[in-house]
């Protein structure tokens, strides 16, 4: 059973404005801008919130540009990391279907909660119809929460900018598949693990929310 070892860390920024000069660092480096997109994440759990007993994340996310959407499945196990956020990641999407990694999740989720997906669910198309299939097995969406991200991609990591409606400013996100380039990374862009924050954004979100449970840009 082979996943992704995601490893990450967040900083945190209380204004909004990005550094002009942290762009260029990055540019200078050779990281690859895309374009801003809209992500609607849906973190589905069973009513007695297993999965979240378990330390097991499951995702369903809607990835809107100005000229597609894309939704991605995603299964994530905690690590036991104290000095950045860990996981293993299992990870599909409806244009770019990956069998094995279906599979993954619904065996996990099986074991854990003794709930079936089907298979077919991954290949739906409409968050509407996907909502209804997770729901019709005994899933419900625990969390709702929109974010608009900007990504940066180099050869050891990802850097995001992110940023959630009611909360000012924005989050800096470095994710690496290792340890090593995880640190490698923050060395080479001067930051200060010191600085960061070792949470992911479901303890964060509901820190600086009051834990609402809904987070979505106004019309």
């Amino acid at each position: 059973m082979n996943g992704f070892h995601e490893c990450e860390l967040k900083f945190y920024i209380d204004r909004c404005e990005i550094s002009e000069d942290f762009i260029e660092i990055l540019c200078n480096r050779g990281y690859k801008e895309k374009e801003e997109r809209l992500e609607t994440d849906y973190i589905f759990d069973t009513f007695t919130e297993i999965l979240k007993k378990e330390k097991i994340l499951l995702r369903v996310r809607s990835l809107v540009t100005k000229d597609a959407e894309e939704i991605y499945f995603t299964l994530k196990i905690k690590g036991g990391s104290s000095s950045f956020q860990d996981s293993i990641e299992f990870e599909t999407n409806t244009s770019n279907f990956n069998q094995d990694m279906a599979k993954n999740i619904i065996d996990i989720v099986y074991d854990r909660t003794g709930i079936s997906l089907s298979f077919s669910v991954f290949q739906l198309n409409s968050i509407n119809d996907i909502l209804s299939s997770f729901s019709a097995v005994g899933f419900i969406p625990s969390n709702i929460v929109q974010k608009k991200r900007r990504e940066y991609t180099g050869i050891n990591a990802k850097i995001l900018f992110d940023r959630f409606p009611k909360i000012q400013g924005y989050f800096i996100e470095i994710e690496a598949d290792s340890e090593n380039r995880l640190f490698e990374s923050l060395k080479e862009l001067g930051l200060d693990i010191l600085q960061s924050d070792k949470r992911n954004y479901g303890q964060i979100i509901a820190e600086m929310t009051g834990n609402e449970k809904i987070l979505i840009f106004g019309e």
